[in-house]
């Protein structure tokens, strides 16, 4: 039976970040924070799924399946209840945003992109993993 302790872990850490980062006078800029380091299992996990969905549709245009992602927690310090992960490998960056809400009903909004090539990717994954694509590249 896996633990849920690691998900709890996270659901706390953003609870306390987004609350931390309240304030009653709105920036006049977006400040973003930026925190570098390992994403959660959660959210490697909808990363993951997104990634084999593309690589089985997208083959020829999709990142190879050898790349080293570098996970950072990029969130606006005005958003309430959401949670932002960058993943970027050579020239392919991919966004898993997410509202905070019980691990059973989240649904990871992705993009997998790459600037170079002119790829786009847009999806939805659910808390089992499953896929539902929302904008196909061009």
């Amino acid at each position: 039976m896996k633990s849920h302790l690691p998900v709890l872990r996270c659901v706390v850490f953003l609870s306390v970040l987004v609350f931390s980062a309240c304030s009653p006078m709105r920036p006049t800029a977006v400040e973003v924070t930026r925190v570098s380091g390992e994403a959660p299992e959660v959210v490697q996990a909808a990363r993951d799924a997104a990634l084999a969905y593309v690589r089985e549709d997208y083959s020829q245009q999709a990142p190879a399946s050898d790349l080293d992602w570098d996970a950072e927690f990029v969130t606006p310090k005005s958003a309430v209840g959401t949670g932002d992960y960058r993943f970027t490998a050579e020239d392919w960056a991919i966004t898993v945003s997410y509202p905070v809400v019980a691990p059973e009903a989240v649904i990871y909004q992705v993009t997998v992109s790459n600037h170079t090539i002119g790829f786009r990717w847009q999806g939805e994954v659910d808390a089992k993993g499953h896929v539902t694509e929302k904008a196909a590249p061009k």
